[in-house]
């Protein structure tokens, strides 16, 4: 995954799209690879606009030595009109 230049709301919900079709990463994977400090709210306003997108946990050590409890997307389904951008 490359990391995002552009930090705007809108551009983070694409690229987290584009990550989550290649499979399931964690918050700390968004964090890290792709410079999307917050995914979590991300996530949620993907949900509002009709993303199904599941939520799993478990343990993992950031760069830093440090075990955390964190969540794991995986998209389940997209809907049929993809609203991403936009507030």
């Amino acid at each position: 995954m490359n990391t995002i230049k552009d930090t705007s709301t809108a551009t983070q919900r694409q690229e987290i799209i584009k990550a989550l079709r290649l499979g399931s990463k964690s918050t700390i994977q968004f964090r890290e690879e792709m410079g999307i400090c917050s995914p979590a709210p991300r996530v949620k306003e993907l949900r509002e606009r009709g993303f199904d997108i599941s939520t799993s946990y478990r343990q993992e050590t950031d760069t830093a030595g440090v075990k955390h409890r964190i969540g794991v997307y995986t998209l389940i389904a997209e809907p049929e009109t993809k609203g991403i951008g936009g507030k």
